[in-house]
């Protein structure tokens, strides 16, 4: 199968992708070229398990999620290879998204700035530009692959959506870009990118930058230019970025300006914020537009009354 992600001896090992041509996919943790960890294995029918893996086979208690949203708990033995259905499943709905804001920060953009003889970038004197920032409201899809290394696996189910990525690979894995990650994420018609850090310890320490325009070429030849809005948050928020749930992206003015004072100078500080809702999984197709549209509205009554404020 295809495959992406790090490797050791010649072998998938640590944190990787891979896809089947039978449309099957499997997403985690690998040992000795097989999965074996924590993983997300999607069926051919695109129906997910979601739990541990030993030995390239599916292990313990996990859940299940079909394509329509039901939700199921679900044990496999550990010893039926990948694919197989579970010994026995239980319906287990899902609860309700839980309610949160996570603080980001957002990227900001410049001209290429090229590189010195020993591949560190030169200094980036160019003024911080985040004419890509706008608040946007969708539904959160994370990206398959997570590190959005290669053009998305899942890319017919991310167009309208807001797109999650890690950041990474963690070293030794070969570096990827955030270049790289937003244009795949556009590619795939996401209307916004939040990269995640994956280190537990991080925190806000460098204002994030991304090059665009002549000089900066992604690997299917064509030039990158950022044109959706791109935050980046930290691991302990990594929880709050839930699949299908309705997320705002909002932005701050630039941190220094208009009398606007929250961190460094020239940063711009964004939240990821989830209101309470219910989870979309297991609901009617009509239910969970009804709930869009409540939700729409009351964004709405909401801007009008900030407009008003301001006047």
């Amino acid at each position: 199968g295809e495959y992406c992600g790090m490797m050791s001896g010649g072998k998938r090992h640590g944190l990787g992708s891979v896809r089947w041509g039978d449309r099957s996919e499997y997403h985690g943790d690998f040992a000795g070229g097989v999965p074996h960890g924590e993983g997300l294995y999607v069926y051919p029918d695109g129906s997910q398990f979601r739990g541990a893996f030993a030995n390239g086979c599916p292990t313990g208690v996990g859940h299940l999620t079909e394509p329509f949203g039901e939700r199921f708990r679900v044990r496999f033995g550990g010893a039926a290879p990948l694919g197989s259905p579970p010994l026995d499943r239980a319906e287990d709905p899902p609860d309700p998204f839980v309610p949160i804001k996570a603080e980001s920060v957002s990227f900001t953009k410049s001209p290429a700035v090229g590189r010195r003889a020993d591949g560190t970038p030169l200094p980036n004197n160019h003024p911080h530009d985040y004419s890509h920032c706008r608040d946007v409201t969708g539904r959160v899809c994370w990206a398959r692959p997570p590190l959005a290394d290669v053009p998305l696996w899942n890319a017919a189910e991310m167009r309208g959506k807001v797109c999650v990525v890690l950041r990474g690979p963690r070293a030794p894995g070969p570096a990827v870009n955030y270049n790289v990650k937003i244009h795949h994420a556009q590619e795939a018609g996401a209307i916004a990118v939040v990269v995640c850090d994956w280190d537990p310890k991080g925190r806000f320490s460098t204002l994030p930058r991304i090059e665009e325009g002549p000089g900066v070429v992604m690997p299917d030849g064509k030039e990158f230019g950022c044109r959706v809005p791109a935050s980046f948050t930290l691991f302990r928020f990594l929880d709050s970025l839930q699949e299908g749930a309705v997320v705002r992206l909002m932005y701050a003015p630039v941190s220094g300006t208009c009398g606007f004072h929250i961190g460094p100078p020239g940063w711009k500080i964004g939240s990821v914020i989830v209101d309470k809702q219910e989870s979309k999984v297991g609901l009617s197709r009509e239910r969970a537009e009804a709930l869009m549209g409540e939700f729409f509205a009351a964004r709405r009554g909401e801007r009008a009354e900030e407009e008003r404020l301001l006047r």
